[in-house]
């Protein structure tokens, strides 16, 4: 489900001006850096498309958009402006009535908008956490960058990737696919600070892996001179709950930082993780800012360590009891200049340590930064979105324009709002989405 960027934009284009829209690839010669043909354009009258953007969509040609002065019907030539650093010869492009990066724009403050009115709002599921555990991002929900979760890093030359597929994930619905060489993830700064209050007592670090292979799957706990791994997973291509083992922390531990590794080249996926200490309770889990913000519900589930029946095996968890007396405030790092969350749970409601949590919050749709990534939207979702992003380039265009052309895309951009307020009648206001993740 969800639309993407380019699928959003190609809409707007569309109900701005569906009679100049078109999708097509420019002629394999004729073409050269300040003008290109395509029969295809001969649809169009005589510079009836000047002013109208070419969006380069192969990421060949550069710059990605340009735009049109003049255009021939007969030859289907059009002259553009700024010119391309090469002929664009058989190049796929959109036809578009702005230029791209503004269209993008104004898609972005459509989502905005229609979230802060509470027209369009998706809800959250995180099954990440696990009571106890202050490890940030042990689901990899958050990736603000395709190659990296947020909190982790790679110590090496190894490849991470986001694995959505149902086969390799775990309860957060995806999990980080580690391969290409040996390698461990390892959580950063300041995120592994908060490991530090485990120091003097036991701990136990817990991750459920899927490998295909054996002796290529661990994790471990180092603490600053030791590193303390746990046993292989067996390479049966089954879900497993791997652990550590029981470690024991000195008061002066230099580091405990938690790790992830795949001893070979083949792809291993690691899941939600979590840790259990025996000398200190904690009540305070750090969490992305953007879902700290509309946490509705804490619902305390079964324990995340497997019972005698299942040992080492993944297991689906069931309902719960929810947590009413949980707080969530803003951090600011300043020596890292990082913001984030953290929720606190108070009061006799607070959940047992080592229960999987499951988080429900509300937020708004995803804005992405590449031509694919994914809007969280229905057929009719997409609609809102697209009719008033066209809103906001009509109005914005009207400032420029003449007191009578200026009325004209007022008055367009009224009715489209308006149909915004007719799709938004109880359509599709709140969307569940199975993670919080950021595409990039």
């Amino acid at each position: 489900m969800g639309r993407t960027l380019l699928q959003l934009i190609t809409k707007t284009s569309q109900i701005l001006d569906n009679d100049h829209y078109m999708a097509g690839t420019t002629n394999s010669s004729g073409n050269d850096i300040g003008s290109i043909a395509d029969d295809g354009l001969k649809r169009f009258n005589t510079d009836a498309i000047v002013g109208k953007h070419f969006y380069w969509s192969g990421g060949t040609p550069s710059p990605d958009t340009t735009t049109i002065t003049s255009f021939t019907q007969s030859t289907g030539k059009a002259l553009i402006r700024p010119e391309l650093a090469a002929a664009p010869n058989s190049e796929n492009f959109y036809l578009l009535p702005y230029r791209k990066a503004e269209m993008e724009e104004k898609i972005a403050d459509a989502i905005y908008f229609l979230h802060d009115s509470g027209d369009l709002v998706r809800e959250i599921l995180m099954y990440g956490i696990v009571a106890g555990s202050p490890i940030y991002n042990a689901g990899f929900d958050y990736w603000t960058s395709s190659s990296t979760p947020d909190g982790w890093s790679k110590a090496a030359s190894g490849t991470i990737a986001k694995a959505t597929a149902g086969a390799n994930t775990f309860n957060s619905r995806q999990s980080l696919s580690l391969s290409g060489s040996a390698d461990y993830v390892k959580l950063d700064e300041p995120w592994k600070s908060w490991l530090e209050d485990f120091k003097g007592g036991s701990v136990r670090f817990y991750c459920p892996v899927k490998a295909n292979n054996a002796s290529h799957a661990r994790i471990a706990v180092y603490d600053g001179s030791t590193i303390h791994y746990s046993s292989y997973h067996s390479g049966n291509g089954s879900r497993e709950i791997l652990d550590t083992g029981d470690i024991n922390l000195s008061s002066t531990a230099t580091d405990i930082e938690v790790r992830l590794y795949n001893d070979s080249t083949n792809a291993v996926f690691f899941g939600d993780s979590w840790i259990e200490g025996s000398n200190v309770s904690v009540r305070e889990i750090p969490i992305a800012l953007d879902f700290a913000a509309d946490i509705s519900t804490v619902e305390a589930l079964q324990n995340a360590r497997p019972t005698e029946d299942t040992v080492g095996k993944y297991r689906h968890m069931g309902r719960g009891q929810i947590i009413y007396d949980q707080i969530v405030s803003e951090h600011v790092d300043h020596e890292l200049s990082t913001k984030y969350g953290i929720m606190e749970f108070t009061g006799r409601q607070r959940p047992s340590n080592g229960r999987r949590l499951k988080i429900t919050a509300s937020g708004q749709l995803s804005v992405p930064a590449t031509d694919s990534g994914i809007i969280e939207v229905t057929r009719n979702e997409e609609l809102m979105v697209a009719y008033l992003a066209a809103a906001l380039l009509l109005e914005g265009d009207a400032y420029s324009r003449g007191e009578a052309v200026a009325d004209k895309l007022r008055t367009s951009a009224s009715d489209m709002r308006a149909k915004v307020g007719e799709l938004a009648g109880g359509i599709g206001k709140k969307r569940t989405s199975p993670t919080l993740s950021r595409v990039m």
